[in-house]
């Protein structure tokens, strides 16, 4: 019986896509980039717990975590203690989210971000860290550049052989 090759071609075009579809929101780790979360309403529309300011996404929601389990903590609280399973990213580990034994997930504040993964973990590492270009406001001839402070060293080691 002769092989059967197949193939097929699968296009999809923003006219097609539905009000489902539409209403998906995709989150990315804030550090390295990698998508986390995808959800069916805003982060910014949900509740807020008090406590730590993390959005709760109840049972309520359609929700998908991109996430892999990580340690499970015990917090002080004002009114007592708390247990926390976390959840991490799986590139960076990261705590991304936590629950309690049952119940809803909580994002912490400021783990995601609802931009592009093309925004990259360069530029993501930088707003998390705070990182920019360092300027340096010392004089001009006090400043060296890499390349002469290399050209130092090599001749500081060659009169040292000497």
């Amino acid at each position: 019986m002769p092989k059967i090759v197949s193939s097929s071609t699968i296009s999809a075009s923003a006219e097609f896509i539905t009000g489902a579809e539409k209403a998906l929101h995709v989150y990315y780790c804030h550090y390295c980039g990698e998508y986390v979360l995808i959800v069916d309403k805003r982060l910014h529309k949900l509740p807020r717990r008090r406590t730590d300011n993390a959005s709760i996404i109840s049972d309520k929601r359609t929700f998908k975590l991109n996430l892999k389990r990580g340690p499970t903590k015990i917090i002080k609280r004002a009114a007592g203690y708390e247990r926390q399973s976390r959840w991490s990213c799986p590139r960076c580990d990261l705590p991304v989210a936590y629950d309690q034994d049952s119940g809803p997930v909580y994002i912490f504040d400021g783990a995601v971000h609802g931009g592009t993964s093309a925004q990259g973990p360069d530029e993501s590492r930088r707003q998390v860290l705070g990182e920019s270009k360092v300027e340096d406001h010392r004089p001009a001839q006090v400043q060296m550049t890499a390349e002469q402070l290399l050209r130092e060293a090599e001749r500081s080691r060659e009169r040292s052989k000497r």
